[in-house]
């Protein structure tokens, strides 16, 4: 778990849960000592955004961090899973011609969070739904499935701006920041390959943490902002 400042874009490790799957026990016990820390809406936490785990959705149904305390799914996670439901409706297709199928539809996709308000989005993904629907079925399902829970973001820059704050939404939509440092965590494992005890995981896992600056992080040049040009891009 990883907090955001939406007004800097600093962002940090907060803690860690080390378990066999993503249920909803493991996340419940992360949940409760981010909350025991003072994690809650009484110290301004606003929003939880993640890549749509079904545990985490369990486990905030369990622990209560506050009144008004939203959860917004990860739009690169969506736009990765619309990507992967493009199936080209043309079967005789290149790969070449495939993968260029794909980027047209991700990136139009990606236009729809272009939007500046819930009007303007909603219409994008109306012309995404009308122009793709015949030949890309299952990406227009993909993207439909739980859409409303990709601009929850809105309710929050509109509760901010009603403070006199001004956050910007490129913090407030996706996981992704942590994607850098979940690459570093999986090539140690590989690299160790077993651990001998608990604490010699948690000591590998705090150490590659340290090592990459994650214990507190500053805002990175476009690093948020570009997310979706890269994804379309791919």
């Amino acid at each position: 778990a990883y907090g955001v400042d939406p007004t800097t874009g600093e962002w940090w490790v907060l803690d860690w849960e080390r378990a066999e799957q993503e249920d909803a026990v493991s996340w419940e016990r992360l949940l409760e000592r981010l909350r025991e820390r003072g994690v809650s809406a009484e110290k301004g936490l606003r929003l939880i955004v993640s890549d749509g785990s079904d545990g985490l959705a369990a486990a905030l149904e369990m622990v209560d961090l506050g009144p008004g305390v939203r959860h917004q799914l990860c739009v690169f996670h969506k736009l990765r899973n619309v990507g992967k439901a493009v199936k080209a409706a043309v079967t005789e297709s290149s790969r070449e011609e495939k993968r260029k199928r794909r980027r047209e539809v991700v990136k139009e996709a990606a236009a729809i969070y272009q939007g500046q308000d819930k009007a303007e989005i909603m219409r994008r993904r109306d012309e995404f739904v009308a122009k793709w629907q015949t030949e890309e079925p299952e990406a227009v399902a993909t993207l439909l499935r739980n859409f409303d829970k990709t601009i929850v973001y809105l309710e929050v820059v509109a509760e901010a701006a009603a403070r006199g704050q001004e956050w910007e939404v490129r913090y407030l939509r996706t996981t992704s920041a942590l994607e850098r440092l979940n690459r570093s965590l999986r090539r140690m494992v590989r690299n160790v390959v077993l651990f001998h005890s608990d604490s010699g995981l948690e000591v590998r896992v705090y150490l590659i943490l340290l090592e990459a600056g994650e214990m507190l992080i500053t805002q990175r040049d476009r690093g948020l902002e570009t997310l979706e040009e890269q994804l379309a891009a791919a």
